[in-house]
């Protein structure tokens, strides 16, 4: 990726708001050039629709809908659905009771945009908004509520965009799940297989955005910068070996930062496809390592299963980066906090972000983000969880094995408390999912073997 390109216009300009940008862009791209068009349509259709197909229009940005298809197939209105999603993880939406095809709430954002078209009273004010829309680019469109019909199964197909699929030929990779968080037993008695297609940046876009004979400047501009971004020369990104301590020291650092000679290995910069990739391995990492603590870290302590869960964070405040945490719910502590939620969590932490990179032992409330401690109650509760509940002489074969430095990370306002190390310089997934498993199964042998007096930390009621 050279500076010329990453200081363009167009690199500037879409910073600002990623997948707006690209969103609008593709939208244009898809209603300008008939070349991109079909290439576009060829890639998500099957041949003998793609045969039968009229294109309407492509509309950016309408009900929460990134890019909206409006298609004609024979006499039948068919509509493509395209989920952006360049940064931001999946988030969770309410629904309200009664106007849920599905039997739980929350659900992930690709779950509700699925779930909402079997609300008449959605689909009744969509068809207006896109009638409207239409009507502003002098095309007059004649759509009744029948022509969305009450299962979306029957005329939309729904793709999830994604900067990359590098985990798409992996052994890893499940198709059912593939990028997004749909649950297929979800939607009452019927199981819903997942409707989204994931597909990248370089497959859906790139590629079919070079079949363009005759682009103007500002497209050609355009498609360098998506050449620089959303594609790679990395021969291993499909492989485990991609998730290594170097690629994420190099997207976790300011790019300023890559002059820095105190730094112990030369560092490249990764684009966009290259950093989301990383993001694919982690998630992978998350499911393999949750599969391994379902095998592994059952514990039974008063007649209390403790439930173990492992949690892979891509937003990680202003310093960026990655966290993977790994720990046990410990039903009740006596937080000095009157929130109703007494949950808490002890486990392991690896954090790597601009700031460094730490493996951590830790504890907090499993509430973490609503319950503050105060400055008054601040010295009591650090002392309590330093000498008591992450002390040494309690954790003796996890100090043994993680070897933390003597430093206690007390509260600063959240409940967050640990003693951690820096990060080992780790090959690949392997090497990484082998610290985890080392250091959890020492948790958990120190765990079984807890003091009353601790344990009563975990679990009154009072």
């Amino acid at each position: 990726m050279d500076n010329i390109n990453r200081k363009s216009f167009i690199a500037t300009l879409s910073s600002f708001n990623k997948e707006l940008f690209h969103s609008r862009a593709i939208t244009w791209l898809l209603n300008e050039y008939v070349d991109f068009r079909n290439s576009f349509l060829t890639s998500i259709l099957p041949q003998n629709e793609f045969q039968s197909v009229s294109f309407i229009k492509a509309i950016a940005e309408i009900r929460q809908i990134d890019i909206l298809l409006v298609l004609k197939l024979n006499d039948k209105y068919y509509f493509v659905h395209v989920e952006n999603k360049i940064k931001a993880s999946e988030s969770e939406i309410q629904t309200k009771k009664g106007k849920s095809k599905s039997n739980v709430s929350p659900l992930s954002q690709t779950e509700y945009y699925f779930n909402r078209l079997f609300d008449l009273k959605f689909r009744k004010e969509l068809i207006n908004e896109i009638i409207k829309e239409l009507s502003l680019s002098n095309i007059t469109l004649t759509l009744r509520e029948n022509d969305l019909s009450e299962n979306p199964l029957d005329n939309w197909s729904f793709i999830f965009l994604k900067p990359s699929f590098s985990t798409k030929n992996s052994k890893y990779f499940n198709e059912i799940e593939g990028l997004n968080k749909w649950r297929k037993g979800i939607w009452g008695n019927t199981e819903i297989l997942n409707p989204w297609i994931t597909s990248s940046y370089q497959e859906l876009i790139y590629n079919n955005l070079v079949k363009i004979k005759s682009p103007r400047n500002s497209v050609k501009e355009y498609i360098e910068f998506l050449k620089d971004e959303f594609t790679s020369k990395k021969t291993e990104l499909g492989t485990p070996n991609f998730l290594n301590f170097k690629n994420v020291a190099s997207a976790s650092c300011d790019p300023e930062e890559f002059t820095n000679n105190n730094f112990p290995f030369h560092r490249e910069p990764l684009n966009v496809s290259e950093q989301s990739t990383l993001e694919e391995w982690f998630n992978v990492f998350e499911r393999e390592l949750n599969i391994w603590g379902s095998k592994n870290m059952c514990l039974q302590i008063k007649d209390y299963g403790l439930d173990f869960k492992v949690r892979f964070i891509t937003e990680t405040g202003n310093n960026g980066g990655f966290l993977i945490e790994a720990f046990y719910i410990l039903p009740h502590f006596s937080f000095p906090t009157k929130h109703r939620d007494k949950r808490a969590r002890i486990g392991l932490q690896y954090e790597h972000n601009s700031n460094g990179h730490k493996l951590k032992f830790y504890f907090a409330a499993y509430a973490y983000g609503e319950i503050k401690i105060s400055q008054s109650d601040r010295q009591n509760y650090n002392e309590t969880v330093r000498d008591k509940v992450l002390s040494e002489t309690n954790f003796i074969n996890l100090k043994h094995s993680l070897k933390w430095e003597d430093k206690f990370n007390g509260s600063k306002g959240k409940s967050f408390c640990s003693k951690s190390r820096e990060m080992d310089d780790y090959k690949n997934f392997e090497e990484l999912m082998s610290i985890f498993e080392t250091n959890l199964s020492s948790l958990k042998k120190d765990m079984s073997v807890l003091n009353e007096e601790v344990l009563n930390l975990f679990f009154r009621e009072s």
